[in-house]
This record gives structure tokens, sequence and C-alpha cells, in this order.
């Protein structure tokens, strides 16, 4: 090992303090941060929302067990005050009494339930005081009816309970049961729906169906309620094709409700897809029921191959190697064509509908919409009504189960499995061995406990029947009574089919349009499902946004705004834009016309609109003699001539003359430019031929100035010149210029010898 000097370890040692008090600083700034500015802190604990308030305080009577007396007992009860005031409320003396005397029918029975004291003499049986209830608490007492007070004759007893508050007097009614052991069981069944709740999407996605197919889920849940008894089960088509839709992506959780689903012993038929409004469909005018389009786009062929694996149960996929329609809404061995409208919806239209349309379509109706069962009469399951074959359920006690399903906690719940319980007893009389049919009505998604004292309750003490033994019953002709259409359901469901011919005809862009078809279908029938039922804020709210969200895809596919033009030549290209917000490829048409006959304009021009992108359109235009300003109406059409987006306008400015001036100026410039130069060359030319002439001059006179023949003859010298003749030179060797020798040498004349040179 190396040793290391203590001078070598001082740098080191101040690096790493400076480092630890910058570190120190950092935290300390970090920390002044996190107190100063709380309001940036991460809270690991959300604030709970604040309680919804009804602005009253009610009370409710919730005898356990559903108010039946046990033999040698008394009978416990919880008496519960929901303060949904603003302020605290004291409570009071509370007292609990009791009828002495049984209800007469289930004519009184209603009457009672529903708040009416008619007739009705009650004894005091016990009292006991309600604490203080603070704003949007709940505060349940439990007591107990002496067994000596429960000790009775068979029949139906009226109880009261009643708490003196401050604010005025609270009252909840419910009933007493004390069987009568002579009374022949009832022959009943139960019709349990397993339906996932609201939905505007089509179909649930992986992380609902993890969620809800939990251990503690709501589908997890129905299935525990129902498991082991002998409900028929109403089941939604659409969660079995959300799970094999995901084909060996589907979450563990899911996979495993689904196989449970197929291996329950219970009987069963299917709801139409997401168990979609019938009546609102034949009041819309539908001649047959809506049926879900095709689900390819919510497959994935990734997940469907053959080392998939095959842990979802599934029959064999159709020969693409996708599941096809069949496939994907099984839900195992089922009664078919049975259809169950909403209660209170069923009338002569909806039931004459599906019976033309279907001549073996076996229809659920309430009670409360035939005449027999009004005033809440009983009426035996097996009937014909219109002749269409239907079995007809207690709407009354199908209202109370269903309420008692989604009530998530015993001393609320008890009140509506007592009211159910009561209704029971006096229908088993009324029946007299007739086969009675009820319903865990649709009231939201249920609670399990809720769901499974519902199911116990109906089948309490009575033979359980199904479809089989209701269809062998005696038959009974009814008729329905005064059976008002849901106007708002039956407009919502016109407005959204509306919507859904323009995306048809919209698709009508795409290589495959039931990619944008089958999902909107699916949207559709889950947005009139019965989940939105009890929530008709929730429902309004989600058919506003559906049509948002259709408006933006109808105008997903449009021309951008072009900007100012100007075309300056005869012949040009306009550059438009078209926008594509789809992730699929579009095929489009650009329709192109303008206003004046300045222009010409390539009329149409087929656009291939890449996914998710802009795509320039190149347009050929030809411009006319004349200059302005043009106008040119942009519209873009499917190839079906679907009008696709909002049509627009090109404004563009004419200038295709200055084309021609420019090419005459061009010209001109040419042409001045030639000519300048010409013009030029010939005078230099010029100017080079008058130097040359004027060297040529100055040549010959030199030559003439020293010719010996100019001076005279020697010879002659000495003889007088005739002064009157003027003398005759002698022709030149020379004509003209052009004969000059080229050489630069003068000639010169011969000297003329002196006088005293010999």
């Amino acid at each position: 090992m190396t040793a290391t000097s203590p001078t070598s370890l001082r740098p080191r040692a101040r690096r790493l303090a400076r480092a630890f008090a910058a570190g120190l600083v950092a935290a300390v700034a970090a920390a002044s941060l996190v107190v100063a500015s709380p309001a940036f802190a991460a809270d690991p604990t959300p604030s709970p929302s604040p309680t919804h308030l009804s602005g009253k305080a009610t009370l409710t009577l919730s005898p356990v067990g559903g108010g039946v007396v046990q033999q040698d007992a008394g009978l416990p009860v919880y008496v519960t005050l929901d303060n949904g005031t603003a302020t605290a409320n004291d409570g009071g003396a509370i007292t609990l009494a009791a009828g002495s005397q049984p209800l007469a029918n289930r004519a009184a029975l209603a009457a009672w339930m529903s708040g009416s004291r008619d007739g009705v003499q009650l004894e005091d049986m016990t009292t006991s005081s309600m604490p203080p209830v603070a704003s949007g608490g709940s505060n349940p007492v439990l007591l107990e009816v002496p067994q000596a007070q429960t000790q009775r004759a068979p029949g139906v007893y009226p109880l009261l309970a009643t708490v003196a508050a401050p604010g005025g007097p609270l009252s909840s009614p419910s009933v007493m049961i004390v069987p009568d052991p002579a009374q022949p069981q009832a022959t009943v069944a139960v019709v349990v729906p397993v339906t996932a709740g609201p939905l505007s999407a089509g179909m649930l996605t992986s992380d609902q169906l993890a969620t809800m197919t939990a251990a503690d889920g709501e589908l997890s849940t129905e299935l525990d309620a129902v498991a082991g008894t002998g409900a028929i089960l109403a089941v939604d088509p659409a969660i079995p094709a959300a799970i094999r839709a995901l084909g060996s992506a589907a979450p563990p959780e899911a996979t495993a409700w689904l196989e449970r689903l197929m291996t329950l012993s219970n009987q069963r038929f299917a709801l139409q897809f997401g168990d979609a409004d019938i009546a609102a469909q034949v009041n819309a005018g539908h001649a047959s029921l809506v049926t879900p389009l095709e689900l390819t786009s919510f497959l994935d062929p990734v997940n469907f191959t053959a080392d998939a694996g095959a842990a979802t149960p599934t029959p064999t996929p159709s020969a693409s190697g996708l599941p096809d329609m069949h496939t994907l809404t099984d839900i195992g061995t089922a009664v078919p064509n049975v259809y169950w409208p909403f209660s209170g919806t069923a009338n002569s239209k909806v039931l004459t509908t599906l019976n033309n349309a279907d001549r073996s379509a076996i229809t659920l109706v309430g009670s409360s919409s035939t005449t027999q069962g009004a005033d809440n009469a009983t009426e035996a399951a097996h009937a014909t009504i219109d002749d269409a074959h239907a079995l007809v359920y207690d709407s009354t006690i199908s209202t109370a189960l269903g309420q008692a399903s989604v009530t998530p906690d015993q001393q609320h719940r008890g009140n509506a499995l007592a009211d159910a319980t009561a209704n029971l007893v006096f229908a088993g009389k009324d029946a007299a061995g007739a086969p009675l049919l009820v319903t865990v009505d649709r009231s939201g998604l249920p609670n399990g406990e809720g769901l499974r004292a519902a199911i116990e309750t109906a089948l309490n003490g009575a033979l359980n029947a199904n479809f089989a033994t209701l269809a062998s019953a005696t038959v009974h002709t009814a008729t329905f009574g005064t059976t008002e259409p849901d106007s708002a359901r039956t407009a919502a469901l016109v407005s959204l089919q509306t919507d859904e011919d323009a995306l048809h005809n919209f698709a009508s862009i795409l290589d495959v349009p039931a990619v944008l078809a089958g999902p909107e279908r699916a949207q559709i029938l889950q947005l009139i499902g019965g989940g939105w039922l009890p929530d008709t804020a929730g429902w309004t709210a989600a058919l506003a946004a559906h049509r948002v969200q259709t408006a933006k895809t109808l105008d997903s596919v449009r021309i951008l705004a072009p900007s100012e033009l100007l075309i300056v030549s005869s012949g040009a290209d306009l550059r438009f834009w078209v926008r594509n917000d789809l992730p699929w490829p579009v095929n489009v048409t650009l329709y192109a016309s303008p206003d004046s006959p300045k222009l010409v304009v390539q009329p149409t021009t087929d656009v291939r609109g890449s996914a998710a992108s802009n795509t320039r359109v190149v347009v050929p235009v030809r411009a006319r003699v004349g200059n302005g300003e043009v106008s040119i109406s942009l519209s873009l059409r499917s190839p079906t001539g679907v009008a696709i987006g909002t049509p627009q306008t090109a404004n563009v400015n004419v200038r295709a003359d200055w084309e021609g001036f420019g090419i005459a100026g061009l010209a001109v410039l040419v042409i001045a430019f030639f000519g300048i130069g010409v013009f030029r060359m010939l005078r230099r030319r010029r100017r080079t031929q008058r130097a040359g002439d004027e060297t040529a001059d100055a040549a010959g006179e030199q030559m003439d100035a020293g010719d010996p023949a100019d001076a005279g003859d020697p010879a002659d010298a000495g003889e007088p010149v005739d002064a009157g003749e003027p003398a005759t030179p002698e022709p030149s060797a020379v004509e003209s210029v052009d004969d000059v020798p080229a050489s630069t040498d003068q000639v010169h004349p011969a000297p003329v010898p002196e006088e005293n040179e010999t």
C-alpha cells in the first residue's frame, strides 16, 4: 500500500469540506423553500372531496334480516339519522312503534311505505336517544324490539321510528314480518344484471378491466354475489368482448374473471351490447335493434399471434387469426332471444317491434307497465301481451331489490330488504302457486354484500325457478297500461345517430372505414346503456362531450386557411395545405373554382393525406389577359362525394400582363444595346479610315515636293521659260494613296551638284 502524505491530503480535505458546505447550504435552501412555499410541496394525502349536502336531514328505519321475526326472538332494527344540512343536528328522543294489526294486502303495504298513516293504529314499543349529528354526518342507533312485542299472529306489521329533533320530528316507516308456517312456498325466479356501469367509450380499457376485475373490484363482487345462487344472469356482452379484444395483453385479473364467468352454473342470457336502451331504439323508429359493427379497431394483431399465449379463454378465432364478433361477445351457454327493456319503458310498440323482428323473442316486462299489475297488484310471470310472448316481473319488489343491491351498509339497506320481503309474502299468497319473476333492477353498480343480500332475500324460503319453469307455467293474457315514452332518451339517440351518419359518410376518406365507424357505434350503444339511469346529470354531460368529440373528428381533415397569393406570369403552381389530425392516412379530392375567367384553375386534385400531418397540394393555374383580384373557392370531398371539412377561399392578385411588359422591355433593351454597339463599331471604322486618308495625303504631299521632274530637266536649265505657258508636270509613278508602298522609307530627289564641283 502506498502511503499518502499529510500535505497531499490537505487540498482534498479542503475540497470535501467545500462540497459538504455547498450541499448543506443547498439543503437548507431547499428546506426553506418547502417551508416558505407549502403550495409547491407534494401532499401524499390529498384532501377528501367535500361531502355533498342534500339540504335536509333524513331518518331511516332498517330492520335486520329483512324484518323477518325469528321464532322466540326479538327484532333488532337500526334507526339512522343522516344530516344533509349545513349545520349540526342536535338529535333527540327516538320512539319505535308498531301497528296493532297487520297490513291487509299489497295496496295497504304500498300506502304505508309511501307515508300514509290512514287506518293504522300504532303502539310504542321502545325508546332511546339520538346523539347529535354533525353536518354531513350519519349516526345509526341499534334498537331491539322486545320479544314480547314480536310474538304475534302471522302477518306484515307496520313499524315507525320517530326522532323528536329540535327542528321538527323526523320519521321513517318500515315493516315487521311474522312468518306463517302454513303458507305454501312461492316459486320465484330472480334475474341479476352483470354490467360494468356507465361508459362513454366503446369498450372498457385494460386499466379499467384490471381495476374492476381485481379481488375487490365491482365485476368481481358481482360474481361473488351470484356464485352458488340460483340467480339468472343478464350479462352485458361488451364485458367479455373487452377482455377478449386484448388477446394476450389482457390483464391476468380480467382473464381469470372471464374464465370464472364462463364456468358458473347460473342460467344466463345476453343483454344488448352495452345494455343499450331497447325502448329508445324502437321509439326512434328502428324496426330492429341496433347491433355493434365490427370491432377490429379494438384488436391488435400482435396480441393474437401463434406465440402470444393462450391465457384468454376464447373459442377458435376466425380464419384471419382475429376473433370475430360472435367470438368476442360469447357469454357461454345462454338462453337465446331474451330482451329486457328498462323498467317502465315497455309498451305495445316495443313488444310488437321485437316480436316482428324475432318471432321467438321473450321480452321481460315490468308489472307496473301492465293493467293487471297496477296498484302494486301481483301478476304471475308467464303472459302473452299483444300476441307476443312475455315474462312479467314484479316492479315493486325489483325496485326494492335494486335499491338494496347498491346500498353499501346494513343500517340503510334493511329498509329496502324489509319492503321486498313483505311484498314477496303477499305475492306468494296472491300467486297461488304460479311462478313469480323478480329482478335486481338496474340501479347502478351493486355493492357485493348488498347484491348478495338482495338475491338471498328474493329466494329466501322460496322454490328457485328458471326460464324453463316460467315457460312451462300456465300462461295468462295481459294488456299494457298507459306508458309514455322517455322523450329525452329517444331524442338523445336520434341526435347520436345523426352524428353517426355524418361520421359514417366522413369515414369514406379512410382505407378501412370500420376503424372509425366501429368504435362510434359501440360508443352510442354504451351512451344509451342502463348504467346511466341513476346518473342523469352525468349522462347529460357525457352526451355533450361526445357531441364535441364528434365535431372535432369531422373537422380533423380540412384545408388550412391560405394566405394572399400573387401571380405575375401566365402559368404558375399554387400551393395549398390539407391538415389531417387522424391517426390514419386519408384520401380526398381538392376542388378549386375561380370566380373570374382571368384565371384558369385545375378543377380537381387528388390528395393522399398522411396520418397526423399536413400535406402540400400543388394546383396548376394559367392566367389569361387582364389583371385584377380573383377568389378561388376551395373544398374537399371524399371519394364518394361527401363534403369534408370547411371550405376555404384563396384570394389571388393576378398581374399576368407584367410578363408581356417585361418581355417587351427586355427586347427593347436588347435592340438598343445591339444598335448602340453597331453604331459605335461603324463610327470606330470611320475614324480609322479617316485617319488613314489623312496619313496618305500627308505622304503624297511629301512625295510631290521632292520629285526631280518637278524641278525641270538639267539640260534645259539655261533655257528661258515661257512665262505665258504653264508647265505641265510629268505623270507621277504613284497613282493613289493605295499605291504607296507599305514601307516607311521616303523617296528623295537626287542632289544638284554645286557650281565648283567638277
